[in-house]
């Protein structure tokens, strides 16, 4: 009878730790979907390419050497006000070589230096690549921005080092 007696008291107690267990630290995964309408990469730290979902204004990005740096991104909501709900645990910078996240061409490299920057290497003189970048919503397994494709190019001899349209 006391074992009846106790059981109670020891559910109602798990029942009300497993409930401020899902209270605490836990948010929900739909009020922390951001609302991209805009990306800005500073690559090679010379030019900021900005990108919406029709694509970066910029549409080439021309290179001297064997590939660029992505220093930084950013991401605007509709409004133009930077969009406060992505971070560093649960958002990356997607790079990949094709639109469904592919490698990158044989022989081109990215190297990621931190979530939202690293390097691609690799691109021969003569070569020209498309590279997409995404919005990679990590927690939840999806892009929240992109998939949109920068022209890389390398011509034959060098090249120019900055942006070009």
């Amino acid at each position: 009878m006391k074992s009846i007696l106790r059981f109670p008291p020891v559910l109602a107690l798990a029942s009300l730790l497993a409930i401020g267990a899902c209270d605490a630290g836990q948010t929900d995964p739909v009020a922390t979907e951001p609302d991209v309408a805009t990306m800005i990469l500073n690559l090679n730290q010379d030019v900021d390419y900005t990108a919406t979902a029709n694509g970066f204004q910029l549409q080439t990005l021309t290179i001297d050497n064997l590939g660029f740096t992505i220093n930084s991104a950013e991401f605007l909501k509709p409004d133009g006000s930077p969009e406060t709900v992505i971070n560093i645990e649960d958002f990356r910078l997607g790079v990949a070589g094709d639109a469904n996240g592919g490698p990158l061409p044989s022989g081109v490299t990215f190297t990621r230096s931190g979530p939202f920057a690293g390097s691609v290497a690799g691109i021969q003189e003569g070569q020209t690549i498309l590279v997409y970048f995404t919005l990679s919503h990590t927690e939840l397994e999806h892009e929240d921005f992109g998939p949109v494709a920068l022209t890389v190019t390398r011509p034959e001899g060098g090249g120019g080092g900055g942006g070009e349209e």
